[in-house]
Formats: C-alpha cells, structure tokens, sequence
C-alpha cells in the first residue's frame, strides 16, 4: 500500500504518520528502511534473526565502513555522543534507519516523538531508552548515496545541528529534569552532613580535623546513597545487587571529588580565576560528572526492561537514521 499526501511533512512527520497507520492486530511486527538505496536490503534477514532470538525489543543496523564528509560525520559523532551520554541506549548508530521492531512498540515511542525537525530516530532511540525498551544493533553494509542530498548540506548543517541538540536536551528534560533536581537536593543535603560531622567530630570528640573529615565524607556518601536509593533513582528497576549499587556510587563520589579538585587548580592556577569562582565552576562540573556516572555505573536501570505497562512476552525490534 502506498500512502500519500497533498502535504511536505518532513521527514519525522512522514515516518512517524507512516508508524501510526499501521494496524498492529494485522502486522504485529513492523520494519523500516530507508528508500534512498544506502542499505542493502538483503540485511533484513541479519536483522531478524537477531530479532527473533527474543533479546532486544528494537533490533537496528549498525552502518559500517561509512563514507561521509567531515562536515556530516563530526555533527553526527556529536550528537550520537551525546545521546550516549543522556540516555545510554545501548547502541551506538542512534540514527539508524534499518530497523524491526514490533508495531504496537514503534506506535508508542513514535507517538511521543515530538521535537526532532529533521532528524526522527535520534529522539525515536532516546525515548525508546526511557520507556525502557530494549534495544540491540547488527552490523551491516551501507552504500554511498547515489545523489546529492537536499536536506544534509554543508550550508545547513550548523542549523540541523543545533535543532537536534536541542531536540535532545528537550526530551532529556522531559524525563529527567525532575530526577536531576532530586539529585542536587540530595548533593546539598550530603555537604550539610559533612560540615555538621567535621565540626562534631573535630571540636567535640577531638579527632584530628583529616580524619574527621575522611570520616564525615564517607558518611555522607553513605547517606546520600541511601537518598537516591529510596527517593532519586526510586523508580529504576535495579539491576544490580544493594552492596554493588553502594560500592559503584562510592567509586563515583569519590572520583567526582577528584574532578572538583582537579578542576579548581586547572581554573585558579591556570585560568587566573579567582578561587571562588573556580570552586562554583568545579560544583557544576563535577555535579554533572557525578550524576552521569551515577546513572551509567550505579543506577542504570536492567537494560531492555520493558514498561510495566507491557507484556512479558514480546519480541525485539530495532532503530536507526542519519
């Protein structure tokens, strides 16, 4: 069947209307790919075997041996990075557009894809990992284009480049503002234990002000993951055991700590700043560190679990464009 329309749609608007219109009681599984020749169709079948083995909800091509020019392969490197960074999918071709999923899947990511103007499967991926779908890729061939492309020029590329980046700290902020406020809460609330600690320990107890202050760091380690454990990463499906969780986050404190000193002598002795303004600039950069990390190493979440609101028994599917 093919569908048309009096309407330019763009590209996210056609393959998102092109994913909704299909019934999935007649087509339970549901594959796209590209029409501009760059895969090769003969990669389906890779794919589907990958598909049927039950591990991945979403099953993508994984494009090899691309041949692009500087000025398409930097943006997308970038942006592929970056989705990395903020939802850590799984996969690495974010962009793919060899995929099989199951419909009633593609349906329910697609219909929140929303911001992307250009570029649909870079926010289709993100939220794919949000909703906790999983995903898994299979490498395979990717041709040339045959033509010039009307939409990826060197004149356009800084404009698409900042309309997608921008589409991912949208949808970042969709879902994870709220969960990075509660892990600031926790951050100031550990600062508070560690000065309230060293001035009981030092100037109560006696102990020597280090000591002390080795003692009420961890502590606040320890109580800053109890935090996150019942209230910032509350909703995550814990993949790991308590004690690995709890080492994990410690290794992640302690080299933030690293980065915040690191960070303060590289801005105060070698950007002249003045210290304070070093040290605030050192807050939010090992803040940032520490809640990335947090998220990649301690609370990830088990890979590839599905909504609640999902059946158990689904099968894989995939994703990917550029």
């Amino acid at each position: 069947r093919v569908s048309t329309s009096p309407n330019r749609k763009g590209y996210p608007g056609a393959v998102r209307d092109a994913i909704l219109s299909i019934d999935p009681q007649e087509f339970p599984h549901l594959a796209f790919l590209d029409g501009d020749g760059q895969y090769d169709p003969r990669d389906f079948e890779r794919l589907w075997t990958e598909f049927q083995t039950g591990m991945a909800d979403i099953v993508q091509a994984r494009r090899m041996k691309r041949t692009e020019p500087l000025y398409r392969s930097l943006p997308s490197k970038v942006l592929r990075r970056l989705e990395g960074l903020l939802f850590n999918p799984g996969t690495k071709d974010v962009t793919s557009a060899f995929r099989i999923m199951r419909t009633e899947v593609a349906q329910a990511v697609a219909r929140s894809v929303r911001y992307s103007p250009y570029n649909f499967w870079l926010e289709f991926t993100a939220r794919a990992s949000v909703a906790g779908y999983r995903q898994a890729e299979v490498p395979t061939s990717y041709r040339s284009r045959a033509g010039a492309t009307k939409v990826y020029g060197l004149r356009t590329m800084p404009k698409i480049l900042r309309a997608e980046l921008g589409a991912l700290i949208r949808t970042w902020l969709d879902h994870r503002k709220a969960e990075a406020i509660r892990f600031a809460t926790v951050g100031l609330s550990g600062a508070l234990v560690i000065l309230g600690l060293l001035w009981a320990l030092t100037a109560l107890a006696g102990i020597p002000y280090l000591v002390s202050a080795a003692i009420a760091i961890e502590a606040s380690i320890f109580w800053a993951f109890a935090l996150h454990e019942r209230w910032t990463f509350r909703r995550i499906v814990k993949s790991q055991s308590l004690v690995r969780r709890f080492l994990a986050y410690n290794l992640v404190a302690l080299a933030g700590l690293a980065v915040n000193l690191v960070v303060l002598f590289a801005f105060t002795e070698l950007a002249r700043l003045f210290y304070l303004v070093s040290e605030f600039l050192a807050i939010v950069i090992a803040f940032g560190f520490n809640y990335f990390a947090s998220r990649r190493f301690a609370w990830t979440g088990r890979r590839g679990t599905a909504p609640q609101r999902e059946d158990a028994a689904r099968a894989p599917h995939g994703i990917e464009d550029d």
